[in-house]
Parts: C-alpha cells; structure tokens; sequence
C-alpha cells in the first residue's frame, strides 16, 4: 500500500504581540452599521489587516462581505483576488494580478472602486502600522482595471471571512484578521483595530478573539 500522506502543516504561531480574530473555515464576523449606506456613485476602499493560513488556498476565501452578498472581496485558489459588487442592478467582477505571498506572511490588503470612473485598483503592504491610514508604503497588484462605473448599491452589515451573514454565507475563511476599515463616497462605515482592542461592535460566530495580554 502506499505511504499515508504527510500531516497539514500547522499554521506558524503568532509572534506579533497582537490581538487578532482567529478564523477555523466555520464561522464569521458580523458588524451592523448604525444606519444603512447610501447608495452612491463615489469611491469605495476597502482595508484589511490580515494572515491567510493558505494565501492560496485549496477553495476560494472570502476576506469581506456584506448582507445580501452586494460587496464581496475573495482571495482565489489562483492565488489572485476577486472583488464582485453590485452596482445598479449587475454584478461588477474584477480580478487582481496574481501575488506570491508565502503562506503565514501577514499583509495589508487594500481595494478601490470608483463608481464615477468604473476604475478598480487592488494594492498590497508589509507595513506594521496597527490602522490602515498610517499604511504610506502600498505596491500595486497589477494595473488599474476598468468596470462599470455607477450606483453601488446600500448595504446594512460588513462581514469578515464569508461572502455573507449566517448559514447561508459562502467561502468560509482561515486565518487571522487584524483590523479592518471600509470607506464608502467619503464616509467611514467601519474602522476597527482588532490588534488593539476587543470587537465589541461585531458578532462573531465561530470566530475566537485572541487577546494578546493573555
């Protein structure tokens, strides 16, 4: 008989001295704005500190979500990123240029839309800065991408690590996330620094919260 396979390598501990949300590939997290977004034609900039167990993972991940799937951010099996909005009625889907991060590298994610423009733009960091507007240092995945420019359509929740809230949200995600922050036409609807502090605004189902003082 052949050998058994070799064991999954175990995710490298976390040795960063920060508080982080850790997800299995169960769960996610769930933050209900205080009052549904406008929609709007302005630009939307999605932020996310975090460390995928697999940066190319064996199934897609979803890194954002929101209710009713209208933002969604995945990392691929492909090794690219996939942004799906809806945007007056259609589905924009834009890809990034594939990357090479190693699996265990924590990274800033960041993705822009304009819905003037259509313009979609993905970038990348390996800043330490705990909150996303210190991050100066941005490298580009791949150039400018133009989609449909419009209407991006409200949302009422943002989630973390499924493309949607509850049972039926797709593309559950392993790994760690470390803060997040989404922009909409000028406004901030989310800012939070799990590094720092606890997620009192979020709901976590399936999702632990390490606290780095225990």
């Amino acid at each position: 008989a052949p050998p058994p396979p070799p064991p999954a390598p175990t995710p490298p501990i976390d040795v960063s001295g920060l508080g982080y949300l850790r997800f299995t590939g169960l769960g996610s997290a769930v933050a209900r704005l205080d009052a549904k977004s406008e929609p709007t034609v302005g630009k939307l900039e999605l932020y996310v500190h975090i460390v995928l167990d697999k940066w190319k993972p064996a199934s897609n991940q979803a890194i954002f979500g929101s209710d009713k799937a209208i933002m969604q951010l995945v990392a691929r099996k492909s090794g690219d990123f996939k942004l799906t909005l809806k945007v007056e009625g259609d589905s924009v889907k834009v890809k990034s240029k594939k990357h090479e991060f190693s699996d265990g590298m924590r990274k800033w994610l960041r993705v822009e839309y304009d819905g003037t423009t259509g313009h979609v733009s993905f970038y990348h960091s390996s800043s330490t800065q705990r909150d996303a507007t210190d991050v100066l240092d941005w490298d580009k995945l791949g150039t400018s991408i133009i989609s449909k420019p419009g209407i991006l359509r409200s949302i009422r929740s943002v989630v973390l690590g499924k493309n949607k809230p509850g049972a039926t949200g797709k593309f559950p995600m392993s790994g760690k996330i470390y803060g997040c922050r989404v922009g909409l036409g000028g406004a901030i609807l989310i800012d939070s620094n799990f590094s720092e502090e606890e997620p009192d605004d979020w709901t976590l189902e399936n999702v632990s919260y390490v606290d780095p003082s225990d």
